[in-house]
């Protein structure tokens, strides 16, 4: 038996009830089970920072191919001890991290963040947030689309891709840590 749809915030009480030809069994046990509050965020400011080293943080879906995962790193993350992270071993695949729906409710709203397009260890801190995202459509890398549900439809908010600047002594990318600002208001 599948539940479909349950409420936050709810006891579920349920058992099973073995049978056969004598008959039912008698004074089977009732399992319980509390479903999670609703995470919805609608107080603001507001922040995670995956700080717990748990992930994916109550409320968000993470989600990756057969050999794509998302986790929390604590191998050089930009601040504090964890960043989120997605690995894979393959190529062109796809790793949603979902947040916990936002209510927008008010004028000059904006999501920011750090991202970063690169294993930690290879990323230059920007804390002056002085390098910016070049990217107006996919360039054929890594590409990250910032996307948001309005009225059951998705739209495109930003494309993320190349966070690359220069090159080093070797011929190699400089990439840094961005720091990424979108504006609600519209939404």
């Amino acid at each position: 038996y599948t539940v479909k749809v349950t409420d936050y915030s709810t006891m579920y009480a349920w058992k099973v009830v073995p049978y056969n030809n004598v008959g039912d069994a008698a004074d089977c046990p009732v399992w319980v089970f509390t479903t999670q509050d609703d995470m919805s965020v609608s107080d603001f400011p507001w922040s995670e920072g995956f700080e717990s080293g748990t992930f994916a943080p109550l409320g968000w879906l993470a989600q990756g191919g057969q050999y794509t995962r998302w986790y929390a790193s604590d191998y050089y993350p930009f601040d504090g001890k964890f960043s989120a992270m997605a690995y894979s071993n393959e190529t062109e695949v796809e790793a949603v991290l979902t947040t916990p729906d936002i209510t927008i409710n008010q004028e000059g709203m904006q999501l920011s963040f750090w991202w970063g397009n690169e294993r930690p260890v290879s990323l230059t801190k920007d804390n002056e947030a002085v390098h910016q995202n070049h990217s107006t459509a996919d360039d054929g890398i890594d590409a990250v689309m910032m996307d948001i549900e309005v009225d059951g439809d998705w739209q495109q908010l930003k494309l993320i891709s190349d966070n690359s600047e220069g090159v080093d002594e070797d011929g190699e990318p400089l990439r840094y840590w961005v720091y990424e600002t979108v504006y609600l208001t519209p939404y």
